[in-house]
């Protein structure tokens, strides 16, 4: 099983970041090795994927369920397929002028494969769910008005 999260701070009003985290539209696409989505409701959605691993090419198919949207401070979720499973969070803390962004997931190989899968996964992972507050953090500020200065 791999397990990690980062957290990044930054200068934009809580409920900008939760614009962008209660839209699946937005945030998608800035997962590394994201290809498309598909929302089947408004719990359930269906993932494609392609990723590498050294000359190893792989798209992978996921369901994402929705567990909780507490509105303005988390998205809690579950994936799986038939060969992984994982679950995972986005929260987000009002810091005065500033949010604190924390994301968060658990993922796990399932079956014969989970001992090989796993210890990729736990070495990709840190990356990754630091690539993708980066980019949530990048994309939430893009949006914010420049302040003039005197």
């Amino acid at each position: 099983m791999a397990c990690s999260q980062h957290e990044l701070v930054i200068q934009a009003p809580i409920e900008e970041v939760w614009a962008l985290f209660s839209d699946m539209n937005r945030w998608a696409p800035l997962i590394t090795g994201y290809k498309n989505h598909r929302i089947v409701n408004e719990q359930q959605s269906a993932w494609t994927f392609k990723g590498e691993v050294g000359k190893v090419k792989k798209t992978i198919h996921i369901k994402l369920f929705i567990k909780e949207w507490k509105k303005p401070h988390q998205i809690a979720f579950e994936f799986s397929n038939d060969k992984l499973k994982g679950n995972g969070h986005f929260k987000a803390t009002n810091k005065q002028n500033e949010t604190i962004i924390l994301t968060y997931l658990q993922i796990a190989g399932k079956g014969m494969l989970g001992p090989i899968i796993n210890p990729i996964l736990k070495s990709l992972l840190p990356k990754t769910l630091k690539d993708l507050t980066e980019a949530i953090a990048k994309e939430v500020t893009k949006r914010q008005p420049v302040q003039a200065t005197t």
